[in-house]
């Protein structure tokens, strides 16, 4: 079963707090009413993305895109706020296996990407991960060029 990837739009305030609380990767910096503020200075659209399985959810992934003449970008956090970090944070995975763990978070950070895709084709996309947020595969996968490079622990 794959993952499914909703924008929680602004109805879905209450819930996206509620579930970012769950997840070790979540900051202050991703509380919705912080993300609006965000997407109000930097004169971007917020797409804040709920990822599911079935019913639960997996992860939450803020997108602000800004748009200059016909070129469309994709940005977490959005640029020039001096906010460091942001990027996806994941939910429900501490009981998973780590296989099966591994794979719905590439399924989910794919599936966040092709939301993007979709919704805007962004001439660039440019993620900057929260502190707990250690594997960066799914990214590397996806063709990203992601720094620092390092290998996975085994």
């Amino acid at each position: 079963m794959g993952v499914d990837v909703r924008d929680a739009g602004t109805e879905g305030a209450e819930a996206w707090d509620d579930l970012l609380e769950q997840s070790p990767h979540g900051t202050p910096f991703h509380r919705f009413a912080f993300l609006e503020v965000l997407a109000t200075y930097a004169n971007a659209t917020l797409h804040p993305l709920v990822g599911y399985v079935g019913q639960e959810p997996v992860g939450l992934f803020p997108w602000f895109e800004v748009s200059k003449g016909p070129i469309s970008t994709f940005f977490s956090p959005p640029p020039n706020l001096k906010v460091t970090y942001l990027g996806p944070a994941l939910l429900n995975q501490e009981k998973l296996k780590r296989r099966k763990a591994e794979r719905r978070h590439r399924q989910f950070v794919e599936a966040a990407l092709s939301y993007a895709e979709r919704v805007a084709a962004p001439g660039y996309v440019h993620v900057r991960t929260s502190r707990g947020y250690d594997d960066v595969r799914p990214f590397v996968w996806n063709d990203f060029e992601v720094t620092p490079a390092y290998a996975y622990p085994v």
